[in-house]
């Protein structure tokens, strides 16, 4: 019984397609709110199957990772601030107004060494950094890329080994 319906269903559709798929766009133009307020509830609702699926289209269908590459390109180029702006607000609740502002308030100098720092795209080593508490998020300033990154160095080999055994590590040398 079953398997007659689903036969019937596939000849009426290769028979009528050009009539269904008419009324099908018809049927969206008319109701487009619910149409799209509908397809983003099931987004929302399966974000991971979208993700996949959108992953997988990306990676095997070169034409529209070409396609999805021209798109971002042409949007970075118009909007170049924005990526770097709402990764800042995700990730230290400040704004480019902020940065910009704390920037000012050192003076364009990095907190630790003094050194003339900007915000650049290239990570060079004038470049500022937000510097920050991992644990608490809290930012503590900027500061240049190497001040940053041996702060960074430092905290961690902090966390593994403690203070007693660098100060046991440097006394040796000191006979």
């Amino acid at each position: 019984m079953r398997r007659d319906r689903r036969e019937y269903n596939k000849l009426y559709y290769v028979k009528n397609r050009d009539k269904l798929l008419a009324y099908g766009k018809s049927y969206y133009h008319k109701n487009r709110d619910t149409c799209l307020a509908k397809a983003n509830l099931w987004d929302k609702q399966n974000r991971e199957k979208v993700s996949i699926r959108k992953r997988s289209r990306y990676a095997l269908d070169h034409e529209f990772r070409e396609r999805v590459k021209t798109i971002n390109k042409a949007y970075h180029r118009e909007f170049p601030t924005r990526k770097k702006e709402a990764w800042l607000k995700k990730a230290y609740g400040l704004s480019l107004k902020d940065r910009d502002d704390l920037l000012a308030s050192q003076g364009g100098l990095c907190k630790l060494c003094n050194r003339h720092i900007q915000f650049t795209v290239k990570q060079a080593i004038d470049a500022a950094c937000v510097d920050h508490d991992h644990k608490t998020n809290v930012v503590r300033g900027l500061l240049c890329t190497g001040c940053n990154l041996s702060l960074g160095h430092f905290e961690t080999f902090l966390s593994r080994f403690g203070l007693e055994k660098l100060n046991t590590y440097l006394a040796q040398g000191k006979n």
